[in-house]
């Protein structure tokens, strides 16, 4: 019998233990958060009362405000989870990102000051930039007390002439009622001195 002609022209044939294996594909690394998301997933599914399920849905909001990556259909389960507690009157308040204002009544756990060097009170703004315990509303009125930690920060040179823009308009205000502009003023020139001379100017 005729044998099989080779066309390999004297190549070897792998053997079993030579076959090249295809690479093992390296595991796709989890988007920005994802931890932090999961276990906030997680802890909605186990949450038995009111509090607890708003608590899980403040944790995944707190992550998503920092940048945190979310699926569609993780949004979803957080949207049908707060619409079930809407339909029984409760309400999760939405402080992430609001400015502060002094006298909210809130609790704050923690102040984080990240102003530039030399930033006057005028040139200061206070931000909610994490809900440790969300404000919960029930038909109406206060059910839970909300606990929050609030950022210091120095204003842009946009917000600062705004503030300006308004304190002037206030001392049209003062002067059509005869009354006293003096500390307005004082305050724009703290305000244009620090603009001018602000450490680290910033591009608006």
């Amino acid at each position: 019998l005729q044998k099989d002609i080779d066309y390999t022209e004297g190549r070897k044939r792998p053997t079993k233990k030579e076959e090249v294996k295809s690479p093992v594909p390296k595991p796709i690394p989890e988007g920005r958060g994802k931890k932090h998301i999961k276990r906030a997933l997680e802890d909605l599914s186990k949450a038995k009362t009111v509090k607890e399920k708003a608590e899980a849905i403040q944790k995944f909001k707190n992550n998503v405000f920092h940048g945190a990556e979310v699926t569609p259909e993780e949004e979803a389960l957080i949207k049908k989870a707060e619409q079930e507690l809407n339909k029984q009157g409760y309400k999760i308040t939405e402080l992430l990102g609001t400015k502060y204002i002094e006298g909210m009544i809130m609790e704050v756990e923690n102040l984080k000051d990240e102003t530039q060097p030399n930033t006057p009170k005028l040139a200061q703004k206070k931000t909610i930039t994490q809900v440790i315990q969300p404000l919960i509303i029930k038909d109406g009125k206060q059910y839970q007390r909300a606990k929050v930690e609030i950022t210091i920060e120095t204003m842009t040179n946009e917000e600062i002439d705004n503030k300006i823009f308004r304190l002037k308009n206030n001392i049209l205000s003062l002067k059509k009622l005869g009354q006293d502009t003096s500390t307005a003023e004082a305050d724009i020139a703290t305000l244009e001195k620090f603009k001018r001379e602000r450490t680290s100017p910033e591009t608006d």
